[in-house]
């Protein structure tokens, strides 16, 4: 299946904001928020697990 990054058959309401004509027709940039958030979840999830394995020492001066 082909991943289309411009959408050439929207059809746009007369009047919508700028943001919703610019979404509607990349409709990519609806999957950046999900890759920042899974990005930075997965940060702290490798965090995490690294202070249990390390018995619950603390191994930086974040807290």
């Amino acid at each position: 299946m082909k991943i289309r990054w411009i959408n050439e058959e929207v059809k746009l309401i007369p009047g919508a904001p700028k943001w919703v004509e610019f979404t509607a027709k990349y409709p990519f940039v609806l999957f950046l928020p999900a890759a920042v958030l899974f990005t930075y979840a997965h940060y702290w999830n490798q965090w995490i697990w690294m202070e249990i394995r390390s018995n619950g020492k603390p191994s930086s001066g974040f807290f």
